[in-house]
């Protein structure tokens, strides 16, 4: 009897484990349908971000390529029209920043993101002395073909600085192509002998590109509106500065020029520094830099089809080839991310 008893609840037992056991391997797979949806939702959220950033990367290159225009329209010294820009640029974005009712926390900053903070903007205002500088000499066209070794030298350097980017095979051939499609936009730049200054500018202007985008990787709790309008505050003290001594504080500018200088502070320079500091802090260095190339093919498409320049084969060979390096460098990365399903 007690036998028989033992062998029921042993049987009952048994399938209560069953049961457990079934109910169990379902809450299992519905953990894991679960898992697979955030993973899935998430990694669809990020490349929307990503897009969405890359898209105001591309804007912000473009409206400085496009800051050869709006110059020669202005038809005002070099140095005098940055101080200028970068003085109405500064003003549009804190205008922003005001009618948005923000409130400013920069105070509430640890000291290393304020140092990376200002040096950012110290870089700014430095490579944009450096550039005017260079314009007066060399003329627009060339000397953003110049600047154009800025993105190079990011990639080169972007696995020596930053965690997630590494040396591949496709990367350097992007590279390769870019470069290879910059030389051919103006051959005749490396062929002609410059002097010392020339290519120091170069090389400072390739370093600060290099140092204003690690600084704002680095800026992990400032960002948006408040970190552009304080870096180009800064770069503005630092062009005012050196404005003030070379020419004193006095300035007068015809009312055309007037009008297309307000246009290069808010389009040429408030706008794109806000889109172009507001999308690093989430894009790859590598992506930065390939991105970068947008710059000078947008300053040589106006010089072409605006100004009237003369377009050579070479010129459409090295549009060609910065486009072909850019796309070999991404494909071929999105190829392989798709192939992993990560992000």
């Amino acid at each position: 009897m007690k036998i028989d008893k033992f062998e029921d609840l042993g049987k009952a037992s048994h399938e209560k484990v069953k049961e457990v056991s079934h109910k169990v391997e379902e809450v299992t797979h519905k953990v894991g349908e679960v898992t697979t949806k955030v993973h899935d939702t998430v990694s669809e959220q990020a490349k929307i971000l990503t897009r969405r950033e890359v898209i105001k990367y591309i804007i912000s290159c473009i409206l400085l390529g496009s800051l050869t225009f709006t110059s020669r329209q202005a038809s005002v010294g070099t140095l005098q029209m940055t101080f200028l820009r970068v003085m109405i640029g500064t003003f549009f974005l804190m205008t922003v920043f005001c009618v948005s009712t923000r409130r400013a926390t920069l105070l509430d900053y640890s000291k290393s993101q304020l140092v990376f903070l200002i040096v950012s903007g110290i870089c700014i205002g430095l490579s944009y002395m450096i550039i005017a500088d260079a314009v007066s000499r060399l003329g627009p066209t060339t000397t953003t073909l110049i600047y154009a070794i800025g993105p190079g030298l990011l990639l080169i350097t972007a696995p020596l600085l930053f965690k997630d980017t590494h040396y591949t095979p496709t990367k350097i051939a992007g590279f390769l192509i870019c470069s290879l499609g910059v030389y051919l936009l103006d051959p005749t730049f490396f062929t002609t002998p410059h002097g010392f200054r020339e290519i120091f500018d170069v090389l400072v202007a390739a370093v600060f590109t290099v140092v204003i985008v690690y600084c704002n990787r680095k800026l992990e709790t400032i960002n948006g509106l408040e970190n552009a309008m304080f870096q180009l505050f800064i770069a503005f003290l630092i062009i005012a500065v050196v404005f003030t001594v070379r020419h004193g504080f006095y300035f007068e500018i015809p009312y055309p020029a007037s009008v297309w200088t307000v246009v290069a502070g808010i389009l040429n320079t408030g706008l794109p520094v806000y889109l172009y500091l507001s999308s690093i802090d989430d894009l790859r260095p590598d992506t930065i830099a390939f991105v970068g190339y947008v710059r000078p093919l947008t300053t040589v498409l106006i010089a072409t089809f605006v100004f009237k320049e003369s377009l050579t084969k070479n010129t459409l060979l090295g549009m060609a080839l910065i486009l072909g390096g850019v796309g070999v460098a991404n494909f071929f990365r999105r190829h392989k991310l798709r192939k992993n399903r990560t992000f």
